[in-house]
């Protein structure tokens, strides 16, 4: 399993891991199965349904200044992206469980790859 939601930023940004899950896409054998943990938006959004403000004042608060805890960033991926990797490389079912870390909300995503053969998905799809 990996988990992207919550690396460093300076490591991991969004568009990275997003290549990053892309190219694992690529590596799971036929039928196998792959399972990865995001998290998509922060529980203080409600009012506007998991959508972040354009300018965030939790993301310019910079964290807790006053907590000796390391800083870990909880980096939002776009769902509707992860998906449509997924679906692009062939996979046709997956399971997932939503979670709840102190209000940055995510979820565990598990996936099958098709088999090496799947009636009426193209080579072409099969191949990248």
């Amino acid at each position: 399993m990996t988990t992207f939601g919550h690396r460093p930023a300076r490591l991991i940004p969004v568009e990275r891991g997003r290549r990053i899950f892309a190219k694992l896409l690529r590596h799971v054998r036929p039928g196998g199965v792959g399972s990865i943990q995001l998290t998509y938006s922060k529980s203080i959004f409600s009012a506007t349904n998991g959508v972040a403000p354009p300018a965030s004042p939790v993301a310019a608060r910079g964290g807790d200044k006053g907590n000796s805890d390391p800083e870990i960033q909880m980096n939002p991926y776009n769902i509707n992206e992860i998906l449509w990797l997924m679906q692009h490389r062939g996979v046709t079912r997956f399971y997932t469980e939503f979670t709840d870390h102190g209000g940055e909300l995510g979820l565990f995503l598990f996936f099958q790859a098709p088999p090496a053969s799947l009636p009426g998905l193209s080579a072409s799809t099969q191949s990248k």
